[in-house]
């Protein structure tokens, strides 16, 4: 185990563990410490970076594979830190490769959303995820369901007129 006595994620033993799993899974220095400031632990994206250069790939995670996110991450990062103003427009064509990757993680979010939905309402019309057809509180322990027209009942205190 690398440690780095000057690294102040290093020297937290219970943070470096976490970060260095974030970092491996591709997550930006911007978006490490915003995690880490939304959980209590205030550190700058420079920290991020500093620890960057010498952290540890934990076991069992795998580097991220996914263009989209790198691309949207370092975009961030840039933006974030000051190495890329949004308001240059000389400088506008660098921002624009990490707007059409956020654009794409949306479109693919969204259509897991739809997938997720559509997947539901199917369960639902089955009569959930035994597969029968008839809701749960229409089938009887009998395996018989209950079948029919509703007919109106006139509770206690209903005047019937007729």
């Amino acid at each position: 185990m690398v440690q780095v006595n000057h690294c102040r994620i290093c020297r937290n033993k219970v943070r470096k563990a976490g970060i260095d799993a974030s970092l491996a899974n591709g997550l930006g220095n911007a978006a490490v410490a915003r995690d880490q400031t939304a959980t209590g632990w205030a550190i700058s994206p420079e920290t991020v970076k500093g620890h960057r250069e010498h952290y540890e790939v934990p076991l069992g995670v795998a580097k991220p594979r996914d263009l989209a996110i790198l691309v949207r991450d370092r975009t961030m990062d840039a933006i974030e830190d000051g190495r890329l103003a949004i308001t240059d427009k000389d400088l506008w064509k660098n921002v624009n490769p990490g707007l059409k990757a956020q654009s794409l993680l949306d479109v693919r979010a969204s259509k897991t959303d739809d997938r997720q939905v559509a997947i539901a309402f199917a369960t639902l019309l089955a009569g959930g995820i035994g597969g029968f057809l008839a809701p749960v509180a229409l089938r009887l322990e009998d395996g018989n369901v209950i079948d029919g027209d509703a007919v109106e009942v006139p509770g206690e205190g209903v005047i019937v007129d007729g």
